[in-house]
């Protein structure tokens, strides 16, 4: 048929169309009759009741409802259903404060949750100057071949925060909060970029009434660090490794195995060889919620990454056994100690994480030292 041909029957084609009713006898075409969609209830019971502690509920088809306190949800869509916990100032979340339960025709799903008061308030602790080994064995399950085993030297005394910065102490100074898990303001910020963390420090400086350490340097293209400055600043890998250690040659602080439950935020379904599995949560964590180092330490494995003022080289570990600082150049900036996403072995005291310093993160926030004299 020719397109002309084409254009000629279709008037009659149109008609046609609109003529038929569909079916045998000119009867229309059926439709199916729905009823309403299967539902079933959510129970949210929270304590105490007063104050009354907030939560978001989420399910199929980009549901969200958020609220505070004892709830009850009718007529809700079957699937899977994931409660949030929201996190409150000197108050304990339920662990895990993330929680998902698939709801079926006409059950009943509860939520119930436990806060516990706490009265907490960040502190620091002195590290004096001395020598100790750092790094890991060979025989170290996980060993990477950038972490050999030496010997360092601090010639100076050094005052660490024994937690990480909070979510509240970031938002009351730089006015933000950059947090993925973002509601909840005594756990570690977190999506902080290297730049963020030394500006952070520099803030932190300037309130406390101390001189800020750190300035851009022209010549050399990049941050410089003014070492007899008394602000507030990053430290390097090898105080932090030092610290995080106290004293202890295992893989972690704790001995040869870390506990997800009562120790540290990490993967806990990823231990070390022939270590208990354990939990994990899916997000950050409280600080000082977990038991602390023999110096009194909080969270120097998981939660988040910490950033250190090191430039990251495989051979700048070892170059310099003194007051080592890190590669005078590369790309990178190194973070220790692992995060709530990594497994046991990104945890351990003598992992060498190393990131991009200007793009910020989800996992990563800092730990502020300064010097003691």
């Amino acid at each position: 048929m020719s397109r002309r041909a084409a254009y000629t029957y279709l008037p009659m084609i149109l008609a046609a169309l609109a003529s038929w009713t569909g079916g045998c006898g000119g009867d229309s075409i059926p439709t199916r009759e729905t009823g309403p969609a299967p539902a079933g209830t959510v129970r949210i019971l929270a304590a105490p009741a007063d104050p009354a502690m907030g939560w978001t509920l989420t399910g199929p088809d980009d549901y969200m409802e958020t609220g505070s306190g004892a709830a009850v949800i009718d007529d809700l869509d079957v699937g899977t259903y994931t409660l949030a916990w929201s996190g409150r100032a000197g108050w304990i979340r339920p662990d895990p404060a993330v929680i998902g339960m698939t709801l079926a025709e006409g059950d009943t799903l509860v939520f119930d949750g436990t806060f516990s008061e706490r009265s907490f308030t960040p502190s620091v602790v002195l590290v004096s100057a001395g020598s100790a080994r750092i790094g890991s064995p060979v025989t170290e399950a996980g060993r990477e071949e950038d972490e050999p085993r030496h010997r360092v030297t601090l010639t100076r005394d050094f005052l660490i925060r024994d937690t990480e910065v909070t979510q509240a102490e970031y938002l009351a100074l730089i006015d933000t909060n950059p947090s993925h898990f973002g509601d909840c303001p005594d756990c570690p910020v977190e999506r902080l970029s290297w730049l963020d963390a030394i500006d952070f420090c520099n803030a932190l400086s300037g309130a406390d009434g101390l001189e800020p350490v750190y300035a851009w340097n022209d010549s050399a293209g990049d941050w410089a660090w003014d070492t007899s400055a008394d602000g507030w600043r990053l430290p390097t890998e090898a105080e932090w490794e030092y610290a995080c250690r106290a004293g202890v040659l295992d893989p972690f602080t704790y001995g040869a195995c870390l506990d997800s439950g009562t120790q540290a935020n990490f993967d806990g379904e990823n231990p070390q060889p022939e270590c208990a599995q354990g939990i994990g949560r899916g997000h950050t964590l409280e600080v000082a919620r977990l038991e602390p180092n023999a110096w009194g330490l909080y969270d120097m494995h998981g939660n988040v990454w910490e950033w250190c003022w090191d430039i990251y080289a495989p051979d700048s570990y070892v170059d310099f056994d003194v007051d080592p600082s890190g590669a005078s150049q590369g790309f990178a900036r190194v973070a220790r100690g692992g995060s709530w996403l990594n497994h046991a072995r990104h945890c351990r005291s003598a992992y060498r994480g190393y990131f991009y310093p200007y793009s910020p993160d989800g996992g990563f926030g800092l730990r502020p030292v300064r010097w003691a004299d």
